[in-house]
């Protein structure tokens, strides 16, 4: 269980310009395109990625409970870029939401705790069906690419598919990150 101090999650908090919104990233394995992963970005009062049951750890990327602080351009770049490699791709999924759904999302992740494994997409889910913008659209459930195939029906999502030949192990890019 990670969880970093205050100090050093107020020390990195990233405010991005524009509109509110939240982005799944759903994972999927190159051979048999069984979803694998979903993480959640969240563009609130500050921008965090959601990455419940994941692995991803940086040393410069405070983390407290699967939430990730400091989501700035390069550390979002980075995040999605090492997820993507030989043996992965991801769906990246991006609705603009109201700046109170941002809020509600954004307290929800952040009051959830440290989530278990295979609750990535679970946790997620039940996140976004309870906002306005995706009820009737989105319902909780366990597996990557069923929500994959619901947030595609969401009014206004825009999509983009991530396909990258790297390295097979996320953790040699996480290393090589300069952030």
């Amino acid at each position: 269980m990670k969880y970093a101090p205050s100090s050093a999650i107020q020390a990195v908090l990233y405010q991005h310009p524009g509109p509110k919104y939240v982005q799944l990233m759903s994972m999927f394995n190159t051979g048999s395109n069984n979803g694998a992963h979903s993480a959640l970005v969240i563009n609130a009062s500050h921008r965090v990625i959601f990455d419940p049951a994941g692995d991803f750890s940086h040393s410069k990327i405070p983390e407290r409970h699967d939430v990730l602080f400091g989501a700035n351009p390069r550390v979002l770049k980075g995040f999605f870029d090492c997820h993507a490699r030989a043996t992965f791709w991801a769906a990246l999924q991006y609705v603009e939401v109201s700046p109170q759904s941002a809020e509600t999302a954004l307290r929800r992740v952040q009051g959830m705790g440290p989530q278990p494994d295979a609750y990535c997409t679970r946790s997620i889910s039940s996140v976004l069906a309870d906002l306005p913008e995706f009820r009737g659209f989105v319902r909780p459930t366990w597996f990557p690419g069923a929500l994959h195939k619901q947030m595609a029906r969401v009014p206004g999502v825009i999509e983009q598919e991530l396909r990258e030949d790297d390295d097979p192990d996320k953790h040699t890019c996480i290393k090589g990150l300069a952030l």
